[in-house]
């Protein structure tokens, strides 16, 4: 049985597996032009923070800083807490030039997580913050946080 060297996405658009300078990807054009490549994904972390509140009823802040270089990747948010007592910003700073896309998942219980997934384009060595919280002071637990660049 042979192999159908005829790959198309569903639209119909026609693309060939082809590799640049090492890194493997597909190519929308049979003459293998550099314009018309596009590597698969491969994010490595670029730059990361963990915190937690001072004390259960007490939002905070953790920053990053966007390495030089990066232009697009993605934010990783992920905090902890009280379920339904938990709050995640959206992540802000002088380091996001754009938010392209964003993806969030809640799950709730004794205790709750948000994580939320942002594709950005960034601004080289500006920062980035993530606030977070948790908004009831009769519970003696702490919500924690943590900021992951990937590009």
């Amino acid at each position: 049985m042979q192999l159908n060297n005829k790959l198309t996405f569903p639209d119909g658009t026609a693309f060939f597996l082809d590799t640049h300078d090492g890194i493997r990807g597909y190519n929308t054009e049979a003459a293998r032009g550099a314009d018309t490549f596009y590597p698969f994904s491969n994010y490595n972390v670029k730059a990361s923070a963990a915190g937690r509140t001072p004390t259960s009823a007490n939002g905070t802040s953790i920053s990053i800083t966007v390495p030089m270089g990066v232009k697009r990747g993605l934010i990783l948010c992920v905090s902890t807490g009280w379920a339904s007592e938990l709050a995640q910003n959206q992540p802000s700073g002088s380091g996001i030039k754009k938010i392209v896309s964003k993806h969030n998942r809640t799950i709730s219980g004794a205790c709750s997580n948000i994580t939320a997934i942002y594709e950005c384009e960034f601004n080289e060595n500006g920062s980035i913050t993530l606030s977070f919280s948790n908004n009831n002071s009769a519970h003696t637990g702490y919500s924690t946080g943590q900021l992951i660049l990937l590009a």
